[in-house]
């Protein structure tokens, strides 16, 4: 530990150039003003802090995160909190990085207004998935406000992606936080504390949740917490008929500053009354809907409680679609069809059927990973299952050819919620569910899924449990956090990186516990110098990572923190 520490500190003192004042009164002009904060801004970047690379950004900037592989699935981080909360994420769990730029191209636009771009080769281990390489175009407005240089707007083009497995065999762990935590039931405006089957979709850090027994056509929105919690429940534009298990999903496309939410199926008045009808909205970056619901094309059967995932174009898809698996179809008999649906900014193209699920299917759950779609438990033909099947997304739509069954899930259960780790994928966790005459569970598993189309790698491991029981909730995974809405409440755990301390069987899987530093080089800096950050605030910074690897989940919250 002591050695950890001295090393870190020695790397930390090399770097003792220019703080960002200094920079801004050594610059002779805007340009070389804002190629000196560029580099600071890579340096924080590389040395993981949180705190300096928020700090150069303005109050209410904006940063829209795209491309043909969207990190953390792309979409819009409107004003300062909002973008700390994003590269806290993008931090929180990763065990290596670095990031290399290309010099840095500055456009005068006013003696106020600069305009930076440059490309970014970004390296990070997140969890024991192995390492992923990105290429990155980074554009960065940057606006003098008082003399002080800010980041107004930015966005990330990612244009490349490359996975490389980790060949070293650390033993690690991966799961959640020691307790769930339950925000109080919220008053109004918010869902009546009786409510179930709404469906939930997050963008940016507000969650929404769409209709549910007892809400009718509601929808509401609150906004998340970087440290937990949520803010208070607000309206926004109803949904266009009163609406129960349908199946939503949220995307973003770069070329659009807002996401779009897509609502499929739901049954109205009875559980019975299914309907085919679809509908989307624009979301805000600052939380609610935009403009109505719009009407698009009808899902091919009347449908409740299908599962719908987003393939959003990973690993060299050009297209974007909605897959949808089983369901009970009007008169609520289960159904084995499975339709895929391209989407574009706000709405749908038709529906098509692609390979059938093995068994008619509902109340399960199913998730997008890299290549792959995979589907937990729920009802099969009527009974408790705990089967997972899983199938490749197809380039030309739908899946490709046949299902196969993997490890199967630990208990028979319906109506679980899975989500997968944000960014990478890696892992799916169940949360959940109803189980055959036993009610509501609160039993939470994990399990890490391939890249490769070997199905779940190893078997299914317990998580940290909710102590009562989930049944007809909606959960996602946003932040580095798993959020259920539940009758109204909200209850929140937070995913651990490798390394932290937990409650739970260890399986043998790759990893790295490097942190790689990569100085940046700037030219045409100020004074014809590489410009490079001043770390020394950091030193603590630093240290922390360092304990937090070999201590505790409690200074890995702490890290987060800071």
């Amino acid at each position: 530990m002591l050695l950890v520490a001295v090393v870190l500190v020695g790397v930390v003192g090399s770097f003792d150039g220019v703080n960002p004042v200094q920079a801004q009164q050594l610059a002779q002009t805007p340009q070389q003003n804002v190629e000196g904060l560029v580099a600071e801004w890579l340096g924080y970047l590389t040395n993981e802090s949180v705190s300096g690379m928020t700090g150069l950004y303005s109050s209410n900037a904006t940063l829209v995160w795209g491309g043909t592989v969207g990190i953390f699935g792309g979409g819009v981080f409107s004003g300062q909190a909002n973008i700390r909360l994003l590269y806290s994420a993008l931090i929180e769990n990763t065990t290596l990085l670095t990031a290399i730029a290309t010099p840095i191209n500055t456009t005068l636009i006013s003696s106020a207004l600069v305009n930076a771009t440059f490309g970014l080769e970004l390296s990070a281990q997140r969890g024991s998935g192995g390492t992923y390489s990105f290429d990155i175009i980074v554009e960065q407005e940057w606006m003098s406000q008082g003399g002080t240089w800010r980041i107004a707007n930015e966005t990330w083009i990612n244009n490349k992606y490359a996975f490389n497995a980790v060949t070293s065999t650390s033993t690690v762990t991966m799961a959640l936080g020691p307790q769930w935590v339950v925000t109080p039931y919220p008053q109004p405006p918010g869902p009546p504390s009786s409510s179930s089957g709404e469906s939930c979709v997050t963008d940016s850090d507000f969650l929404y949740c769409i209709g549910g027994e007892f809400v009718g056509s509601g929808v509401y929105y609150a906004q998340l917490g970087l440290d937990g919690g949520v803010g208070v429940w607000k309206n926004t534009t109803a949904y266009p008929m009163p609406i129960e298990d349908a199946s939503c999903v949220a995307y973003t496309f770069s070329s659009s500053p807002d996401a779009t939410v897509l609502c499929v199926g739901g049954s109205y008045n009875n559980p019975s009354g299914a309907t085919n009808s679809t509908y989307a909205a624009r979301l805000s970056p600052d939380g609610g809907i935009v403009g109505p619901w719009v009407a698009q094309p009808d899902y091919p059967v009347p449908i409740s409680g299908a599962s719908c995932v987003v393939d959003s174009g990973v690993d060299g898809f050009n297209a974007v679609q909605v897959v949808c698996v089983g369901g009970d179809a009007q008169g609520g008999s289960p159904t084995d069809a499975v339709y895929y649906a391209s989407v574009f900014n706000g709405g749908t193209l038709a529906w098509n059927s692609t390979t059938s699920y093995p068994a008619p299917v509902d109340s399960h759950s199913c998730v997008d990973s890299q290549l792959y779609l995979y589907c937990v438990a729920g009802l099969v033909n009527h009974s408790f299952a705990d089967t997972v099947y899983f199938a490749e997304f197809s380039s030309s739509g739908g899946v490709n050819g046949s299902w196969y069954k993997t490890a199967s899930y630990p208990i028979n259960v319906t109506n679980t919620q899975c989500v997968t780790t944000e960014g990478y994928k890696d892992y799916v966790f169940c949360v959940g569910g109803l189980v055959g005459g036993g009610g509501a569970t609160g039993d939470v598993f994990y399990a890490r899924l391939s890249h490769t189309g070997a199905g779940i790698e190893g078997s299914w491991m317990r998580a940290t449990s909710y102590s009562g029981g989930f049944d007809y909730n909606s959960c996602v995974e946003t932040l580095s956090t798993i959020w259920c809405d539940w009758a109204g409440s909200v209850a929140y755990d937070e995913i651990l990186s490798p390394g932290a301390s937990m409650e739970t069987s260890t399986v043998a899987v790759a990893v790295t516990s490097t942190i790689t530093v990569t100085s940046v080089s700037t030219a045409g800096a100020a004074s014809g110098e590489t410009a490079t950050p001043s770390l020394l605030p950091e030193v603590f910074g630093l240290f922390a990572i360092a304990v937090v690897f070999a201590v505790s989940t409690v200074f890995f919250a702490m890290r987060r923190r800071t």
